[in-house]
């Protein structure tokens, strides 16, 4: 359970294209799977972080990569699921895909700000995120979005790369931002990826008490990826997700005694520490 955790607040991920009524991937039994969730989530207490991704991995056969107007008619299915409860909020669009330049930012600007305004004509009131650039890995140079309710805040995915699991990479990336703004890190994890060795090396456990420190230190929250996803098939718990099965036990990096690709591997006792006592434990 996820409230075993100590954490308050669930994410659910949706693809863009099972929500959106004209597309042929819009399925309304999937429609009832989420509104089933939302109300479990909700009926136990826990807040909730509904997030759309217009991915390959959502079955879309040429992802957007920004918000579009089918993000609109998804978030207008997903606006009769929420009903007004001010405990959903939504994370706009995950992992807008564009690099970061300064065009891209005026094109991500646009289409999120004509997001932003079309869902606060409809009514909704509820807390709205947007994410970065660069799969959502970056806020620097984002600019300003505005919102009548004052109810916007930033996402942010700070995976480990080479030359960003530091402060200074934090700063630059989503910190500064954080100073006047409301940021909140929408998916984190040590994932692995599938040997892709930038997320996993021999300084990910302090790096991963770094990065839950600063974010502690600029009260910035933290969503854990992903407590119903410990890897599939072959690498099965080598993924470094939170968890290392479904039952929801959580990886850990054993005082050091466990590496990147060995099963169990991963930030989820420290993230769950954290969680339940306020303090960032050692790895």
């Amino acid at each position: 359970m996820v409230q075993a955790w100590g954490a308050d607040t669930v994410r659910i991920q949706i693809g863009q294209p099972e929500m959106d009524p004209t597309s042929s991937l819009y399925s309304a039994s999937f429609e009832a799977q989420v509104q089933a969730a939302v109300t479990q989530a909700r009926a136990l207490g826990l807040n909730v972080m509904l997030s759309v991704q217009d991915g390959a991995q959502t079955g879309e056969p040429a992802p957007a990569a920004v918000p579009n107007a089918g993000t609109l008619r998804a978030w207008t299915t997903l606006l009769g699921i929420a009903n007004g409860d001010q405990g959903i909020f939504f994370d706009l669009f995950s992992e807008p895909s564009l690099p970061s330049t300064s065009a891209n930012w005026l094109t991500w600007q646009s289409a999120f700000q004509g997001l932003i305004t079309s869902l606060r004509a409809t009514g909704a009131k509820n807390v709205l995120l947007a994410e970065g650039l660069q799969g959502g890995t970056t806020l620097a140079g984002a600019p300003a979005l505005s919102d009548q309710l004052g109810q916007l805040g930033y996402g942010v995915e700070p995976w480990f790369f080479p030359a960003y699991h530091t402060t200074p990479a934090y700063d630059a990336a989503f910190g500064n931002l954080a100073v006047t703004n409301v940021v909140m890190v929408t998916a984190w994890s040590t994932l692995d990826g599938g040997n892709y060795t930038e997320y996993c090396g021999a300084s990910t456990p302090t790096d991963s008490q770094t990065l839950l420190n600063y974010l502690a230190a600029k009260k910035i929250g933290v969503t854990g990826f992903a407590y119903d996803d410990p890897g599939a098939g072959a690498t099965l718990n080598l993924l470094g997700t939170i968890v290392q099965d479904l039952n929801g036990t959580p990886t850990t990096f054993a005082g050091g005694t466990k590496v990147c690709g060995q099963a169990g591997f991963g930030p989820g006792a420290m993230l769950q520490g954290y969680f339940k006592t306020g303090i960032v434990p050692a790895p």
